[in-house]
């Protein structure tokens, strides 16, 4: 019994680790779109200053058309890198 729970729990972690690293590959990939669009005046905190204040006063209809695009983004954005990923499901914690 207690392998077993000792096997769960190397799943478990095994598991977490490959989560991180998903996410921080999916933020990799969202950085180095910010910085094609920004160009040589890319800053983190200029895109989200931009995405804060554009967000905020967008109407509804505009931020569900958003939403529904963006759906595409994790897979387009690698493909054309020559790589393909499934897009990455938000934890609960970041939902």
């Amino acid at each position: 019994m207690t392998d077993r729970l000792t096997h769960l729990d190397e799943k478990i972690l095994h598991l977490k680790k490959k989560r991180e690293k998903a996410q921080a590959q999916q933020a990799l990939s969202f950085m180095k779109e910010t910085q094609k669009i920004f160009k040589e005046e890319f800053s983190a905190g200029l895109a989200l200053t931009v995405l804060t204040e554009s967000w905020g006063s967008a109407p509804e209809t505009k931020k569900e058309s958003w939403k529904k695009r963006s759906q595409a983004f994790p897979s387009s954005s690698l493909q054309r890198d020559g790589k393909k990923d499934q897009p990455i499901q938000p934890t609960a914690h970041q939902s």
